[in-house]
């Protein structure tokens, strides 16, 4: 196993490969490239959350985000990898129309879809081309097109992101 002293300058280091880190007092620890690649470009480690949506939530997500992820904080911004929406349907349809997730600030979604309200369902939503920037120091808000006035749905949204270290 390579230490992480020996890597050399330039090499490139992915995610699955295992180094040696020498700690004090002799000992060693493994080191995955993830770890590696977060400490030397600035990212954190892929973060996976679930945001449960209540039927009441999901009926005024129009003119009531949600906040799934807290403002990482000056020079950093939030980069999304993906998002899914699982739905289960109960007795009476809800239809917000569009969801997705945005950046506070942004008048443009990072991530976007019209799942089916009138059945259990899952939709992966998709990256929107015309987002494209790092808003620095923004929280990331789920939203929907409409509110919805009738309906006892309710969701769940899964959101792979990173923070990520914004250049000078």
């Amino acid at each position: 196993m390579t230490k992480i002293s020996e890597i050399p300058a330039g090499s490139s280091v992915i995610a699955t490969d295992l180094f040696e880190k020498e700690t004090s007092g002799g000992a060693s620890q493994k080191v995955t490239g993830e770890m590696i690649k977060s400490f030397v470009v600035g990212e954190t480690p892929t973060v996976s959350i679930a945001v449960q949506l209540s039927s009441a939530q999901l009926k005024t997500l129009a003119s009531v985000n949600i906040s799934a992820v807290s403002a990482p904080g000056a020079g950093k911004s939030i980069a999304v990898s993906s998002c899914i929406f699982q739905y289960k349907a109960n007795d009476a349809q809800l239809a917000p129309g569009e969801i997705g997730v945005l950046v506070s600030g942004s008048a443009q979604p990072m991530w976007n879809a019209i799942p089916t309200y009138a059945e259990d369902s899952t939709t992966h939503l998709v990256a929107n081309s015309a987002f494209n920037a790092l808003i620095e120091n923004q929280p990331l808000l789920i939203y929907a097109s409409a509110d919805s006035a009738d309906g006892d749905g309710a969701g769940v949204l899964l959101i792979d992101y990173k923070i990520v270290t914004l250049p000078v």
